[in-house]
């Protein structure tokens, strides 16, 4: 149970939710699989710029 006090009405209100309610989103997997393929698609990326940093001797201004 949730327990609420709305001023504008001066009353006290509550919410019931069902017990198998987890109580929290759950993301789809269409999500989650968009969300990893970024998170890995930049850590390439990083892990590129590292290795042409290193390369280069460090200076990324020098061509």
């Amino acid at each position: 149970m949730i327990y609420y006090y709305r001023a504008s009405d001066s009353k006290f209100s509550n919410i019931a939710s069902p017990s198998t309610d987890p109580g929290y989103p759950v993301p789809e997997l269409s999500t989650l699989i968009l969300f990893s393929t970024g998170l890995l698609a930049l850590a390439g990326y990083v892990e590129l710029r590292r290795k042409n940093l290193k390369l280069s001797g460090g200076d990324k201004f020098k061509r």
